[in-house]
């Protein structure tokens, strides 16, 4: 059956998306990114010398450099659902909430490899 030979009542209307919500959609996501960049040259550096004084096991200081950056990558790629979300009605919800949970869950994981790392914080110390 086509969509001509349908009653037009049985036709979904969907109203067009403002271009301008488009935009904006895709300037937060490339906006996201960069940030999410930055934050990770920064906070490489930071982890990087977390350990001069080699004060902490190398397993430890490499747990946190790794922790740190897979959570802030995750945290990064949090911005593309966010950034969809702006104009990708019908699925606006679910981009909402996989906006949510990947940055909660790149939060939780730096805030875990920052813990770890601290004296009294993992098993080996």
């Amino acid at each position: 059956m086509s969509e001509s030979s349908l009653p037009p009542s049985s036709v979904p209307q969907v109203a067009p998306v403002s271009p301008v919500l488009i935009v904006v959609g895709i300037l937060f996501i490339v906006g996201w990114i960069l940030v999410s960049i930055t934050v990770v040259a920064m906070s490489l550096m930071g982890t990087l010398m977390a350990n001069d004084s080699s004060a902490a096991s190398t397993d430890s200081h490499s747990a946190l450099i790794l922790g740190v950056l897979v959570s802030q990558i995750i945290t990064g790629i949090s911005g593309i659902p966010g950034g969809l979300a702006f104009f990708w009605r019908t699925k606006r919800r679910l981009m909402v909430l996989l906006f949510i949970g990947l940055f909660v869950l790149g939060v939780l994981g730096q805030v875990a490899a920052f813990m770890s790392f601290l004296p009294g914080g993992s098993p080996e110390s």
